[in-house]
């Protein structure tokens, strides 16, 4: 095994003899934040395939009209995102930049006098103020639809959902 790849999956504190797919974390907090890695690993005829994501966590998200310096945009965001009522949703591929629009969103509407929710499948970014609830990674569509109509009883001023998955089902009857 290369040095390197022993390396990351060490710090990852993945199985250095277990030849099968295996996904491990490296997190480390510094000057300017904290840094998480998730290292996958799947073994090939020609060694460990290994994938790094990289995610830099802040304390706090950025702020949106830093997230988004071109007035001609901003402007009709902030509009939306402190009108009294409405639907927002943030689409978008994977890693686009969704998750940090919508937290940067709420940092922006954030008050003491609203009642703030969100919730996620990973906790991205801590927002003062906002109450964030953090679903497990294997919760199913059940666990979501509960913990919405349970946020939904505390009678929130903003909901936020950090994502929806689309999942279709598909059924086929014999004539």
């Amino acid at each position: 095994m290369a040095p390197t790849i022993e390396h990351l999956k060490s710090l990852a504190k993945i199985d250095l003899d277990l030849p099968a797919p295996q996904t491990g974390t490296i997190d480390k907090s510094g000057k300017f934040g904290r840094v998480k890695v998730e290292i996958t690993t799947l073994p090939t005829q020609f060694g460990d395939q290994i994938v790094a994501k990289i995610a830099y966590i802040q304390q706090s998200p950025l702020a949106l009209d830093r997230l988004i310096p071109d007035r001609d945009i901003f402007d009709p965001i902030e509009r939306l995102i402190h009108s009294n009522r409405g639907l927002i949703l943030f689409v978008g591929e994977r890693a686009s930049g969704k998750s940090t629009t919508l937290y940067a969103s709420l940092a922006e509407i954030q008050r003491t006098d609203l009642s703030i929710y969100a919730i996620d499948r990973q906790l991205k970014y801590t927002v003062p103020g906002i109450n964030q609830i953090t679903l497990p990674t294997d919760a199913d569509d059940h666990t979501l639809t509960h913990t919405i109509q349970t946020c939904l009883r505390q009678q929130p001023d903003v909901l936020a959902i950090g994502s929806i998955e689309v999942r279709s089902r598909i059924t086929y009857e014999s004539a």
